[in-house]
């Protein structure tokens, strides 16, 4: 997964939660061969890794980065998927 923010780059550094969206974040790209193989490797379908992966990359348009923050991102990252992805 890539992800390649907007000519403005990332939004604060910290999401906009309370704060304006902008219309456009940019763009989120996902190599089909990596989430079938990482899908298999979960033990879950190409579909969930596809949605994990492009809720990953948004997270990361809206200017968290798991790499700095802390686990901050990882942890609204989870909290995302059990609201969102849970079936």
């Amino acid at each position: 997964m890539l992800s390649f923010p907007a000519d403005e780059g990332p939004v604060g550094g910290e999401g906009f939660w309370g704060g304006d969206a902008p219309d456009y974040l940019g763009d989120v790209a996902v190599s089909t061969d990596s989430a079938h193989a990482q899908a298999i490797e979960a033990g879950h379908t190409f579909e969930r890794e596809v949605d994990e992966l492009v809720m990953h990359g948004v997270l990361h348009l809206c200017g968290y980065d798991h790499e700095t923050d802390r686990g901050k991102m990882n942890r609204l990252e989870l909290k995302l998927r059990r609201k969102l992805l849970t079936k």
